[in-house]
């Protein structure tokens, strides 16, 4: 594990990828089993992370799709 940790100090893309690809991944996960809480969560951990993500827009509008999907599924019980 000590060869990876040496490689993310000289790749912070290699590591920043690494983190975009697991927050997105368990936020589609979240979806699928419906916790969508956790799914806003794993969404508004990337915004913090990456701030000027070209794919902010699209993660602000899954978030609004997932607090649609919420009301609806809270209004279904």
């Amino acid at each position: 594990s000590g060869i990876i940790a040496t490689g993310l100090l000289f790749y912070p893309d290699i590591h920043q990828y690494w983190m975009k690809t697991t927050l997105l991944t368990d936020a589609e996960q979240s979806l699928q089993d419906n916790r969508y809480q956790q799914a806003i969560i794993a969404y508004e951990r990337y915004r913090e992370q990456f701030p000027n993500d070209p794919a902010l827009e699209q993660i602000e509008s899954k978030i609004e799709q997932i607090r649609d999907l919420q009301k609806v599924s809270l209004e279904m019980k």
